[in-house]
């Protein structure tokens, strides 16, 4: 084992241009493998994050209506205004009181809960001599609620603060604030139809401009709670979603089951659903983001596996002698192809150590700054402006796996062609075409 590695070692020395070559390719190959699943974990969580804590929450308590929609449609937390019916009020306290209850029961299993109120707005704002009028999503925060979401940077402030002093305070996007000719300390007037059948109107001054991206929308409009319940005529304890975020994620499902089974049993007006089950237009496209980087990365050993395999062929015919020479003194077969392999190790463990290295530092420059990716489709898809790479030891060691193994395979079909040959064969540099199969059952 030990005179196979120093010959390996020789002959890495020996030929520097083609040993380069290898190197490069098997570098390069754990090089995109390592940023593709750093990026890939920074961009599947942006997916989830932006979607969980700004519009399902882990565990989404949400009335019936809503809960029924389509959860393949992106309308669902973006665009329907489902909410409760007043007819049902005797209903709704109970379903309530039992949303309450849970509460108070699992407060040490359960972090947050923030209810939302939810529901498409009328915009009404001056533009030079002109009044225009335009349609958004209008989203009610707590002091609470607008801090969880900047400090996880589910949203990223460009102006002003997304915590809102003042139930005259609204926070707009920078896509709305450009588009419209709005900036800060603008006022603008929102319209609403009330719970009791009135347009309700208000006036509010914008404090805060967010990064476009947020949520896979950049049509919020940001009020207080109380903004809100006075707009929309909401009772207190009413809300149009309930989000509930959990101290252990191993908690969701039995929590979810938990809450959905004592809303069963008082009244069907309100339900509980995990964030996966809510909506499967945005965990589709977390699972395709998966999806998609899985088969890359396993076109992508394909082909540092057929370049692999070229260059050794050529390697090897250009070493037919040596291996002849190896043979006649004693060599066994197994000792030659474990040279090659000694040598494809080497290189390997070499690219490992430099682009693990170079993965680290991807991460430490951008997993604090983001990478951005613009305003446009990417930030829809991604729910954010931008993302940031996520380093994982188990993605590090598992890209340094599959190279090595698809890097040996690939020195798999040479090196055993080249070992079942004559030693006459080898000596003289000739090399016959061989039946792999028949020459291992021969022995």
């Amino acid at each position: 084992m030990k005179t196979c590695f120093l010959i390996a070692l020789r002959n890495l020395r020996a030929d520097k241009k083609k040993s380069l070559m290898m190197w490069l390719a098997i570098f390069l190959s754990m090089m995109i493998l390592i940023l593709s699943d750093f990026t890939m974990n920074g961009v599947s969580q942006q997916v989830i994050k932006s979607y969980v804590n700004l519009q399902a929450g882990e565990v989404a308590v949400m009335w019936k209506d809503l809960a029924d929609y389509s959860s393949m449609s992106s309308a669902k937390f973006l665009g329907v205004n489902a909410t409760y019916h007043l007819e049902e009020e005797d209903e709704n306290k109970q379903a309530i009181e039992v949303v309450n209850d849970f509460l108070a029961k699992h407060e040490k299993q359960i972090k947050y809960s923030f209810e939302t109120i939810r529901r498409n707005t009328s915009m009404v704002y001056e533009t030079g001599d002109s009044q225009q009028k335009g349609t958004y999503l209008l989203y009610s925060l707590s002091e609470e609620n607008a801090s969880f979401l900047t400090d996880t940077k589910t949203i990223e402030m460009e102006e002003g603060s997304l915590v809102l002093a003042s139930d005259t305070n609204a926070c707009i996007s920078h896509e709305m604030a450009e588009k419209n000719g709005i900036s800060l300390n603008s006022t603008i007037t929102l319209l609403a139809n009330g719970d009791l059948g009135d347009v309700v109107t208000k006036e509010f001054t914008i404090t805060g401009i967010y990064a476009d991206g947020a949520g896979y929308n950049n049509n919020y409009i940001f009020v207080t709670t109380d903004a809100a319940q006075s707009l929309y005529q909401v009772k207190d304890g009413y809300f149009d979603i309930l989000r509930i975020y959990t101290r252990n994620s191993d908690d969701i499902e039995l929590l979810t089951e938990e809450l959905d089974g004592q809303l069963k049993e008082k009244s069907d007006v309100l339900r509980a659903e995990t964030y996966y089950d809510a909506s499967k237009f945005y965990t589709s496209t977390y699972d395709n983001i998966k999806l998609f980087f899985t088969v890359f990365t396993f076109f992508l050993l394909f082909l540092i596996g057929f370049g692999l395999y070229s260059i050794l062929k050529v390697k090897i015919y250009e070493r037919l002698k040596e291996f002849g020479t190896l043979r006649a003194i004693g060599y066994r077969r197994f000792q030659c192809v474990l040279i090659l392999f000694n040598e494809v190790f080497i290189l390997a463990i070499l690219a490992f150590i430099i682009a693990a290295l170079l993965g680290v530092l991807y991460v430490a420059v951008f997993g604090h700054t983001g990478i951005y990716v613009g305003s446009g489709g990417v930030s829809f898809v991604i729910g954010g402006e931008s993302f940031y790479p996520i380093f994982s030891v188990r993605d590090i060691l598992k890209s340094f796996l599959y190279v090595l193994v698809f890097s040996i395979l690939s020195t798999l079909g040479p090196s055993m062609r080249m070992c079942y040959q004559n030693i006459s064969d080898l000596l003289s540099r000739r090399q016959k075409p061989v039946s792999l199969i028949k020459a291992i059952l021969k022995r």
